[in-house]
C-alpha cells in the first residue's frame, strides 16, 4: 500500500505540472502537439535503456520492470499519431547489486520527445536495502505489479477505440488536451481490471473553466467498459 501511495503522490505531482488540471482564469490555448510524436512502447523502451545508464556498474538482480502506471501529456488527438505524446511518464522497479548490498531500486522517470530528439529525466521513489532471503518475494511483488503485459497495442490504436466513445460535447465546450494513462489492476478506475484512460479536458467558452472526461478501456483486449461523463 505505500508503495502505491508514493506511486500515485509521484504522479499526481507530475500531471499537476503538466497544467492538465482545475480550472482555467485565463483562456487555455489547444495542446495538440504536432509529429513527430512518441508512442508509449518506444517510450517504455527509453525509459528502460535511460534506467540502465543510470545504475551502469551495477549488478543487475531482478531486471528493471514498468509498475504502477504510464501516462502520455500531451497526447495529439488527430492524424496518424493521434493517442502519441511528447511526454511519457512512468515508474521502474527492479533489484541490483552494489557496494555489496542488494538494493531494491523504484524510480520514477520522464521521456521528452523534442525536435526529432529524445530526452529523459528522473526522481527516485524508493531505494530499500534487502537481505538475500527477501529478494525473491520482492521480485514476485514486482511482476504483481507489472503493467509491462498491457503495452503490445500501441497507443494510437488505443486512441482510435477510445475516441469512437467518447462523450459528445456541445459548441459551448472546445477540446484542450488529451491524456492517456494505463494503470494497474490496483490503481484503476475499475478496481481488479488493468485499464488504459484516455482524458478528454475540455474549456467552457464562457468562462474558461474546466472539466474532464474519461474513457475507460480493458488494457488486456482494447475494450471499452465505461465513459464518464463530463465533471
Amino acid at each position: 500500500m505505500r508503495r502505491q501511495l508514493l506511486a500515485s503522490a509521484v504522479l499526481v505531482v507530475l500531471i499537476l505540472s503538466m497544467g492538465c488540471t482545475g480550472s482555467a482564469r485565463q483562456k487555455p490555448g489547444p495542446k495538440n502537439p504536432s509529429p513527430p510524436l512518441l508512442d508509449a512502447g518506444t517510450a517504455v523502451s527509453y525509459a528502460k535503456q535511460y534506467t540502465y545508464g543510470i545504475y551502469e556498474g551495477a549488478s543487475i538482480v531482478v531486471a528493471f520492470t514498468v509498475t504502477h502506471r504510464v501516462l502520455g501529456t500531451p497526447c495529439a488527438w488527430n492524424g496518424s499519431e493521434a493517442g502519441n505524446a511528447t511526454n511519457w511518464m512512468m515508474f521502474l522497479e527492479g533489484i541490483i547489486y552494489q557496494l555489496d548490498s542488494y538494493l531494491h531500486i523504484e524510480i520514477a522517470v520522464e521521456v521528452h520527445y523534442s525536435k526529432g530528439e529524445i530526452f529523459a529525466s528522473h526522481a527516485k521513489v524508493s531505494l530499500r536495502q534487502l537481505d538475500y532471503a527477501s529478494i525473491n518475494t520482492t521480485k514476485k511483488s514486482i511482476e504483481d505489479l507489472s503493467v509491462e503485459p498491457y503495452l503490445s497495442t500501441g497507443s494510437h490504436d488505443l486512441f482510435l477505440k477510445a475516441d469512437a466513445a467518447r462523450w459528445s460535447m456541445t459548441e459551448k465546450y472546445y477540446l484542450q488536451s488529451i491524456n492517456m494513462t494505463l494503470n494497474h489492476n490496483t490503481t484503476s478506475r475499475i478496481p481488479g481490471t488493468a485499464t488504459w484512460e484516455v482524458a478528454y479536458r475540455y474549456i467552457a467558452r464562457s468562462d474558461y473553466s474546466a472539466s474532464a472526461s474519461v474513457v475507460v478501456l480493458d488494457a488486456s483486449d482494447g475494450r471499452v467498459l465505461k465513459v464518464e461523463p463530463p465533471r
